[in-house]
């Protein structure tokens, strides 16, 4: 009985697609959307809460990018497993090959 991994390399392909379009989504989103929000906070709320609420904003984004960048890392993780499965496979369909002459 011949074991055989089955590794879909085109829902692989499309995973990564779609991580590194969320990835671009919050990177994109927070980054034009947290300006624009700090920046009219500034302008209409003076107070020591105003500035401790901008900190915490400001945190908040900085964890969003964080997420978007280990987003896009995971992506790059998920891509170099499937080109080393892709050389694993050739290889095995060459054993298979060698073996069956």
């Amino acid at each position: 009985m011949v074991n055989k991994i089955n590794y879909d390399f085109d829902l692989s392909a499309s995973v990564i697609n779609k991580l590194y379009e969320i990835s671009a989504d919050i990177e994109n989103t927070t980054s034009k959307r947290a300006a624009d929000d700090i920046s009219l906070l500034s302008r209409g709320w003076n107070s020591d809460s105003a500035e401790r609420f901008i900190g915490k904003y400001t945190e908040l984004v900085s964890d969003f990018e964080k997420i978007s960048k280990q987003i896009a890392y995971e992506a790059e993780e998920i891509n170099r497993i499937s080109r080393h499965m892709y050389l694993i496979e050739k290889e095995a369909e060459r054993l298979a090959k060698e073996d069956s002459q």
